[in-house]
């Protein structure tokens, strides 16, 4: 259940978005400023997550992510360890439906992370005679690429939600 949760619950949620004065024959918004606050249920990455979505043609856009890994419920799961760092998200986005109410994209989504882990390991001393708890500092640097296909709703006349 808990698993069904984590991925029902993690699509981003629209934050506030600018107003329609571009003149465009659809009226997308100049740039939309989306949060995705359920990355804070995520049991690996609990992270805060701030994107803002800059169209660059009337089909284009690029959507740039940054954001802050604060704790993981696996891999910190005992006092005194901690797991954080720095997540970037750029993406680059192409609408292939869009309307009055929405525009429905496809994105090539580039991922880095930068984080450091404090993680309590058990080490083995003089052969094997007694072992001790040690408090390990790693700093792990990932990087990848990925596919996201979702939808953008606004909510009201103005298009500002």
């Amino acid at each position: 259940m808990r698993a069904i949760l984590f991925w029902a619950l993690l699509l981003p949620l629209a934050g506030l978005a600018q107003p329609d004065t571009s003149g465009q024959k659809l009226g997308r918004p100049p740039f939309t400023l989306k949060i995705a606050p359920l990355e804070l249920i995520n049991p690996f990455q609990q992270a805060i997550l701030v994107q803002a979505d800059l169209p660059i043609a009337p089909r284009w856009g690029v959507d740039l992510g940054i954001g802050w890994v604060v704790n993981s419920w696996s891999f910190a799961a005992y006092k005194g360890e901690t797991y954080q760092g720095l997540k970037l998200r750029p993406a680059l986005k192409y609408y292939f439906g869009r309307d009055k109410s929405g525009d429905d994209y496809v994105s090539l989504v580039f991922k880095y992370n930068d984080l450091y882990s404090d993680r309590y390991v058990n080490v083995v001393r003089q052969g094997g005679q007694y072992t001790e708890w040690v408090l390990r500092r790693r700093h792990l640097v990932t990087h990848g690429v990925g596919i996201r296909i979702g939808t953008q709703q606004y909510l009201d006349k103005r298009r500002r939600f």
